[in-house]
């Protein structure tokens, strides 16, 4: 499945089901750096959906979650932030990210 583009219009997509939101900016180095590997592993897991938020053309969603630091992936679980990751991560942290969410979902 791919990251599906979410805006201050979109947010009720958020229905409560094991998500990933990764804030981002296109002026965010660190931010190209992630976004390669959340396209590949968003289409490697379908049971979790992956959303991305353009910062600076996005604000309410970015006030709702107090966004300060880029890149930020939220973890979400029915509804809720179960976990917030700042800067990047590798690919093997994402996943072991994404298991917690798995697990808290059974």
């Amino acid at each position: 499945m791919p990251v599906i583009e979410l805006n201050d219009s979109t947010i009720s997509q958020l229905n409560g089901e094991p998500c990933i939101i990764d804030f981002y900016a296109d002026w965010c180095t660190p931010c190209k750096m992630m976004s390669p590997m959340l396209e590949e592993t968003s289409s490697d897991n379908q049971d979790i959906t992956f959303f991305k938020v353009n910062v600076e053309n996005n604000p309410e969603i970015t006030n709702k979650y107090k966004i300060a630091n880029l890149p930020t992936i939220l973890f979400m679980q029915k509804g809720l932030v179960v976990e917030k990751s700042v800067g990047t991560l590798s690919k093997k942290q994402l996943r072991e990210k994404m298991e917690n969410i798995k697990i808290k979902n059974e």
